[in-house]
């Protein structure tokens, strides 16, 4: 999105500036889209997805597009693509600046850690039949394990 803003622009700090504010707000969007998607849409009688933007913060049979839970998902989705950014500039940088690149990255696999644990039981308050999927397929542990995998693999970096 900040590329398209980048033409729009006659000097170098409006596109920094549309790069350091419109990306997060993208992240966090999509990272709350996929929150509502996991929660589940409904869809009306006419087959169309309407909700109001929030309600009371709810996720039950009435909930809005934001709640405490698009919340979580839009925290997570911006920690993890601040994490993935971080690890692709300590892989390209060396020096001094590769080391503070490396400060962040264990400073984002923290918070990346607690939401992603937070988001665990956050996923089945909200969503109750999400380990009924689990346990018909026990395969799909593979699943959540992978990801504790890769967190872990992140701290040998």
């Amino acid at each position: 999105m900040s590329f398209g803003c980048r033409s729009n622009s006659t000097s170098g700090a409006h596109s920094l500036t549309a790069f350091f504010s419109i990306e997060p707000a993208a992240c966090s969007l999509f990272g709350a889209a996929l929150a509502n998607v996991i929660r589940g849409v409904l869809l009306g009688e006419d087959g169309y997805f309407f909700l109001p933007l929030r309600t009371n913060w709810r996720t039950g049979s009435h909930p809005g597009i934001l709640d405490w839970y698009t919340l979580v998902g839009s925290l997570l989705a911006l920690a993890s693509l601040s994490l993935h950014g971080a690890l692709y500039l300590t892989v390209k940088t060396e020096g001094t600046l590769q080391q503070r690149f490396r400060v962040a990255v264990h400073r984002l696999w923290v918070v990346v850690l607690a939401l992603t644990i937070a988001g665990v039981p956050a996923t089945i308050v909200a969503r109750h039949d999400t380990l009924a999927n689990y346990h018909s397929s026990p395969a799909l542990f593979a699943v959540p394990v992978g990801i504790l995998l890769a967190l872990a693999g992140i701290t040998h970096y």
